[in-house]
């Protein structure tokens, strides 16, 4: 074998070791992924039982409820019947 074949063998070998920097990263992202699924899972709950009435955290990140909340509220609602004349 060459030096740089040997070279990037013992590389990957200490990369892929027990304990190594790879081990704790899935050790990290097996314990924060689920960590997290669960603060958006409850701040969901949270924005659905929330009594304000505003369009809430999902709503501003979805942009629901935007156009809503600009609508003049004495406006007669469109119930199509509009002008004869109109085509």
């Amino acid at each position: 074998m060459t030096t740089k074949a040997d070279q990037i063998r013992e590389r990957r070998r200490a990369f892929a070791a027990p304990g190594s920097s790879l081990d704790r990263t899935v050790r990290w992202l097996a314990v924060g992924l689920p960590a997290l699924v669960g603060v958006i899972a409850a701040l969901m709950v949270l924005d659905v039982i929330s009594a304000e009435g505003g369009i809430g955290i999902l709503g501003a990140l979805l942009g629901v409820g935007a156009a809503t909340a600009t609508q003049d509220p004495t406006a007669q609602p469109n119930t199509g019947g509009g002008n004869a004349t109109q085509q």
